[in-house]
């Protein structure tokens, strides 16, 4: 199964953190949520896009598709809404790599609860 391969991955990297720091490890799931795996870790952050950036990305990545067929994709899956439930943490991915990346920095660093709180996206604030 493909949890139990997870859950031996996070226990094989928790047992390299420095003996006097906390393990933080990094958990990339697409479908966390969906699948009911939140319960592996102590947060989860989730990537908000709006829909209409996520279909104009939808669309370059596989231009196979039509419109009608890429928003038919993007109906099938949870919303930003649904998903935003889950989250302690929400990035606003409209714009590009770097702009991500802004977003995550002050994340990832001790004390950052204030500063992370502040990154939710806009419209879907739960905090």
């Amino acid at each position: 199964r493909i949890r139990d391969q997870i859950e031996a991955r996070i226990e094989a990297s928790s047992a390299l953190s420095a003996p006097d720091a906390p393990p933080c490890i990094l958990v990339e799931a697409a479908l966390l949520v969906e699948a009911g795996w939140v319960d592996l870790v102590d947060e989860v952050w989730g990537v908000c896009v709006d829909p209409e950036c996520a279909l104009e990305r939808l669309l370059k990545r596989d231009p196979r598709l039509d419109e009608d067929a890429a928003r038919a994709r993007l109906q099938s899956q949870m919303s930003n809404a649904e998903r935003a439930a889950h989250c302690d943490l929400e990035l606003l991915n409209t714009g590009d790599m770097s702009d991500l990346k802004c977003q995550m920095a002050p994340s990832t660093q001790d004390g950052a609860v204030a500063a992370r709180r502040s990154l939710v996206c806009p419209a879907r604030n739960r905090h």
